[in-house]
């Protein structure tokens, strides 16, 4: 009789931790994202006209994007002024909020804001500034890898020559992308730009499911200490 009351007191925690661990694996978790390592960037912008520069590669040390916090610059290469230099970075000027953003490592997905993340290239006599980056989407691999990537295009009327053959210029760029200080020839600017990197996830800890897991858990302890 006492064997069956002991039964009787496991089955409800069992029933628990069971629901528990069928709900994990029917829902995917999604977990915030507490930082970005980055091994790999390349950053592509094409003047029509004008030719294709690139910037980036596989990078001699990681780079850490923090979640929740601008960064400026996140990666740059080259000199400013030189004529080819080029960096991307998150800003707080223009009001949108620090990176941030998901990962569902069941489904594969990753999900970021990057509304705050611009790009600045500097190519020959033009001097662009490529933002903001948006909202990007793209795959995670299995343990914690991910890839992002997304590009744009834009087309620009530009006036009249200022002095030093360059002049400022705000333009729209497929709605929030603008063109600063193009070069001063009259005319239209067009391209398009791209970005890519990759590396790995770290998800802010302790991600939901462990939580369920553990109270599938105390239940079953619970209803064996009844016993």
């Amino acid at each position: 009789m006492e064997a069956g009351r002991k039964w009787k007191n496991w089955v409800p925690g069992g029933l628990l931790l069971a629901s528990t661990l069928m709900g994990g694996q029917a829902q995917a978790v999604s977990v915030d994202i507490a930082s970005l390592t980055v091994d790999s960037f390349s950053l592509g912008v094409t003047i029509d006209g004008d030719g294709t520069y690139d910037w980036g590669g596989t990078l001699a040390e990681p780079i850490l994007i923090q979640m929740g916090v601008y960064q400026d610059p996140i990666v740059e290469w080259g000199t400013s002024g030189s004529g080819s230099y080029a960096k991307i970075y998150a800003t707080a000027a223009n009001g949108a909020p620090p990176p941030n953003g998901t990962v569902d490592f069941d489904l594969g997905t990753i999900d970021v804001d990057f509304t705050s993340v611009y790009a600045n290239a500097e190519i020959n006599a033009y001097s662009l500034t490529l933002g903001p980056v948006g909202n990007l989407s793209g795959s995670s691999t299995p343990p914690d890898g991910y890839t992002l990537d997304w590009n744009s295009t834009w087309n620009v009327s530009l006036g009249g020559g200022g002095g030093g053959g360059i002049h400022p210029m705000t333009a729209s760029m497929d709605g929030a992308w603008r063109c600063s200080e193009c070069g001063s020839n009259g005319g239209d600017l067009s391209g398009t730009v791209s970005l890519v990197f990759s590396g790995t996830v770290t998800p802010v800890p302790v991600p939901a499911a462990i939580w369920l897991f553990g109270s599938g858990l105390l239940g079953l302890a619970g209803m064996a200490r009844r016993a």
